[in-house]
């Protein structure tokens, strides 16, 4: 369903660059991972360590293309995402609605489909203007 290629040192702002084809259209996101070790099941966000910070967050929203944060449990190897659209004074943790996993098969499809419907979207309202991102309302939230 997906093409990602890691950026490594190459982009500052985002770690991978995603594509995917639609109907002939190539869409493409980057997504920016982040890590951590203190999750704990009953908590319905996912911490992040370090928390982002907002000239860091700045930088990943002031691209005109849509971004994601995803948010890796090294413990269980579980990822939940979430969109980057809009700056904020720093992130400290993600919201755990949006679950990729290996062992969450139903989990995971719901949230690459529903992925896959907010890129599209976003550059449905984007094109021709790419100023219009910071007013974009992601469903991966």
């Amino acid at each position: 369903m997906f093409d990602a290629t890691f950026l490594g040192e190459k982009h500052e702002a985002t770690d991978f660059c995603v594509e995917f084809v639609d109907e002939e259209k190539h869409n493409m996101f980057f997504v920016q991972v982040k890590s951590t070790q203190n999750n704990t099941p009953k908590r319905k966000t996912m911490p992040i360590n370090p928390p982002m910070l907002k000239g860091y967050i700045d930088s990943i929203v002031n691209q005109p293309y849509p971004t994601y944060l995803a948010a890796v449990d090294v413990n269980t190897e579980e990822v939940y995402i979430t969109g980057l659209f809009q700056s904020k004074e720093r992130i400290a943790s993600i919201p755990k609605k949006h679950k990729l996993s290996l062992e969450d098969k139903v989990s995971t499809k719901r949230t690459l489909e529903l992925l896959k419907e907010d890129v599209k979207q976003c550059w449905n309202e984007l094109e021709p203007d790419a100023s219009k991102k910071k007013k974009y309302k992601s469903q991966l939230v």
